[in-house]
């Protein structure tokens, strides 16, 4: 009977220590916006035919939230041309740019939605 008492305190100081991990880990995903991450996201929002990035591996989100549709890691690999398989957005990698850098420059996202933008 002991045994058991001690059995379950300890599953519920366990179960306390997972539950204020969980909690931590929710308020750092709350303040995090994808763009902040070290990888350049892009959108095509305006409807452009082309855009032209300075990195050789992106993130293409499609249009601006809440019209995006899933972000999605692309890379050029040995090519300069990558087509996004959700958007057909064509985009042409160019070395004259940053790595965090698209031309247009209004295609690179800032975590921002369209009625933010607007």
């Amino acid at each position: 009977m002991r045994g058991e008492r001690l059995a379950h305190a300890a599953c519920r100081a366990l179960c306390a220590a997972l539950d204020r991990e969980r909690a931590s880990l929710i308020i750092v995903k709350r303040d995090t916006k994808m763009a902040d991450k070290a990888i350049l996201h892009v959108h095509n929002h305006e409807g452009l035919p082309k855009i032209y990035v300075g990195a050789r591996s992106f993130m293409c989100i499609g249009a601006k939230p809440p019209f995006d549709h899933p972000h999605v890691f692309l890379t050029f690999g040995d090519e300069n041309e990558k087509v996004c398989p959700y958007c057909s957005t064509l985009y042409v990698y160019d070395p004259t740019l940053g790595p965090m850098e698209a031309r247009p420059a209004s295609a690179v996202w800032h975590g921002e939605s369209v009625a933010e933008s607007a």
